[in-house]
Formats: C-alpha cells, structure tokens, sequence
C-alpha cells in the first residue's frame, strides 16, 4: 500500500503537490479551472455547474465512472437531496487512465464529458448544483487526494461487488478509498 501524505517520509508524488494546499474551486457556473503540474502539464480540470455551496454545508465527493453503478451512485445523492431534505454539495469525481501531454490536451475532457454526461443530466434533472473534477492516474489514490484537497466530509462510490476472494487477488479501487480513507466512505451497489 501506498504512504499517504500524512506521512514525512513518504515520497513526494504528483497526487501529494494537489494535495499540499486546499484546492481553488470555479467561483462562478459554467467556470473551468485547469490542473497542471510543475512542468505544465495538463492533469485534469474542474468545472461548476451551479451556484456555489453556502459556506459550511457540507461537500461530498462522488466518484464516478460511465458504467451503472454510477447511474445508482446518482440516484441515491438525488434520494438524499430530496426525500432526506440533506444539504450537501456534491463534487463529481472522474478519473481518466493517465495521458501524454498532447493526447492529455486532445482527448481528457472529451473522455470525460462522454463518461459522465448521463449523471450530469441526471443531476441537472434533479436540480442539484455540482462541482466536477476531472483527474488523471490511479483512481483510488485520486480519490483519497481529491477527498483531501476540496476538504470532503464523505466519500460516496459504486462497487462492482466483488467477493473477498477476488478483491484481494484482483484489488479494488473501493477497497483501497476505504481502507485509505480518514472520513467516512458509502459504497453503493
């Protein structure tokens, strides 16, 4: 497993200069801020979509992929939002396989924005502001960093439902949030 970054003698990674200060969000709708590293190259992007979050309420962050499970992800934050009565504000995750600079540039919103349109339009139905993420790498590590970075009080994701069995041999990106992770994780299946 790997060394967070709580810890001082772990190695400094990409995910680790994210995490190092809390980050920017887009103040305004339709706002996009873009991510790069040291070199400048492209690492992903966050867009709003809504107003932002009253100071304090708290913020979700939502891992999301195309498949299904995401589809239920969205159904139950919908649920939450409107039969609990939950203010939450929900910061979609998704997490792209890492890229080259120029395909980063080329294809990573394109990939993105195609992965997640289905639950963007199922929030946008619901009426629910959203902040989305969007990040390159391995997806647990991304996770736990995002969850770091925008201060989240929960993680929400899908699981594939795997048995124990195939979770240690084959490993799980929701067994990894949920063993890394310092806050609390509902995994929907």
């Amino acid at each position: 497993m790997a060394k967070r970054k709580s810890d001082p003698e772990a190695p400094r990674t990409d995910v680790d200069v994210l995490v190092a200060k809390r980050l920017e969000l887009p103040a305004k709708s339709g706002a996009r801020l873009d991510q790069s590293d040291e070199s400048g190259r492209l690492q992903g992007f966050i867009r709003r979509v809504g107003k932002p979050a009253p100071e304090g309420m708290p913020r979700l962050l939502v891992a999301i992929d195309g498949s299904s499970i995401s589809r239920r992800v969205i159904d139950t934050l919908v649920s939450w939002r409107h039969a609990s009565q939950w203010p939450f504000e929900a910061h979609l995750l998704n997490v792209q396989p890492q890229l080259a600079q120029k395909e980063a540039k080329k294809f990573l919103a394109t990939w993105a924005e195609t992965d997640t349109a289905f639950v963007r339009a199922m929030l946008e139905k619901a009426g629910m502001d959203y902040v989305l993420h969007v990040a390159m790498g391995d997806p647990a590590e991304a996770v736990l960093a995002r969850a770091d970075a925008i201060g989240a009080s929960q993680i929400v994701m899908g699981t594939r439902g795997q048995n124990l069995l195939g979770t240690v041999l084959l490993g799980s990106v929701a067994y990894k949030v949920v063993h890394g992770a310092h806050l609390p994780v509902t995994l929907i299946r």
